[in-house]
């Protein structure tokens, strides 16, 4: 398949994928609260199937379980749903009946705006004294001791600031999000490593030409 028209595959699939994201969340959480048609689970108690009381249940045999009847998917949308059917057309024009093929397109599309997605949020709540850390990082090759982003930390948070973010939590979170690894134990030698995705971030901010300049 000519991967330009791939390409533009994924990027079409990101923006419905985006767009439907929060469709799905509320369809699985209808779903999880919704009786089946047909039919309904009763789950059995500890004392039915032979269980001490306190201890937790488990599910009957399978063989044992209702067979749901009825429609499955999400409901009905008027927006998306014609949406959906052009993308389901021309996944199938260029790859007819290669379902496992175009799952894989669908779940690139779902990966590339989740990243996106991500990145945006995370600017949105990011000092720019780690900004300025992440570029750092990235134009000394990737790495750095630890001691190194003290000097950003420092001339950033002072006073009352610097006790509510103390500088384990300054570069912890840049950790929690993935764009940095730090060397176990934490100590100011310990060597930090810009991620591949904590390089994304950076191409993705040139690309959107967001302003660097943030507080703190």
């Amino acid at each position: 398949m000519d991967w330009a028209f791939a390409f533009a595959i994924v990027f079409l699939g990101g923006g419905f994928m985006w767009g439907f994201r929060g469709d799905i969340s509320g369809a699985l959480d209808r779903v999880q609260k919704a009786k089946v048609p047909g039919f309904e689970v009763q789950m059995a108690s500890a004392q039915e199937l032979g269980q001490p009381a306190g201890m937790v249940p488990v599910m009957p045999p399978a063989e044992h379980l209702p067979v749901p009847t009825g429609p499955a998917g999400p409901p009905p949308n008027v927006l998306y749903d014609p949406m959906e059917q052009e993308y389901v057309a021309t996944l199938e024009a260029q790859l007819p009946g290669d379902f496992a093929m175009q799952r894989r397109f669908l779940t690139r599309a779902l990966a590339i705006t989740t990243g996106e997605r991500n990145h945006e949020a995370n600017y949105r709540i990011m000092f720019g004294s780690q900004l300025a850390a992440l570029k750092g990082l990235n134009e000394r090759g990737g790495s750095a001791p630890l001691r190194d982003g003290t000097e950003l930390y420092d001339a950033a948070f002072v006073g009352d600031v610097r006790d509510r973010v103390p500088f384990d939590r300054w570069w912890g979170w840049l950790q929690d999000i993935k764009y940095i690894v730090v060397g176990a134990p934490a100590s100011p030698e310990s060597v930090v490593t810009l991620t591949p995705l904590g390089r994304d971030f950076l191409m993705w901010m040139v690309g959107r030409g967001v302003a660097e300049n943030r507080p703190y």
